[in-house]
């Protein structure tokens, strides 16, 4: 073997190692490849799980939403109800009161005023008659314009 053959074939021998080693890198990173292969794989599957357990959510969401609007508008309702129900209470009271005061100013003054014109029967019955009822007509006329007036001033305050 010549000189130039052993040259060459030792650069080939280093080639050969060289090549080794490559073939040995190669196959390393083959195997890194993989395990991430598989590491990707069990990524997407959990990414894949997550996505189907938001939208499970986003629909519960939606339905909540849904709910929570519907209860929004009982409220309004039940609000709406609760304020006609005060308007309607206030106005009862003040028609109680009124008829409480229509009682005990002119219904009870008048009973009164009927009453005490029965108690002078010692007089002659047709001119105590005659003059007791225009008494007791004036006098239950005084009584209801006392009530009517009262009426218009608590009217006014109202209103002012």
């Amino acid at each position: 073997m010549t000189e130039e053959t052993k040259i060459i074939l030792d650069k080939l021998d280093k080639m050969d190692v060289k090549i080794t080693n490559m073939d040995a890198k190669m196959t390393d990173m083959d195997a890194r490849i993989t395990d991430m292969d598989a590491k990707i794989t069990d990524m997407d599957a959990r990414i894949t799980d997550m996505d189907a357990k938001i939208t499970d959510m986003d629909a519960k969401m939606t339905d909540m939403d849904a709910r929570i609007t519907d209860m929004d508008a009982k409220i309004i309702n039940m609000d709406a109800k609760i304020i006609n129900m005060d308007a309607k209470t206030t106005d009862m009271d003040a028609k109680i009161t009124d008829i409480q005061l229509t009682l005990e100013n002119e219904t009870n003054r008048n009973i009164e005023i009927i009453a005490e014109g029965h108690l002078d029967l010692s007089r002659k019955p047709d001119e105590t008659l005659k003059v007791e009822n225009e008494k007791e007509m004036l006098l239950i006329r005084v009584n209801r314009m006392e009530n009517e007036l009262r009426k218009v001033k608590e009217r006014l305050a109202t209103i002012a």
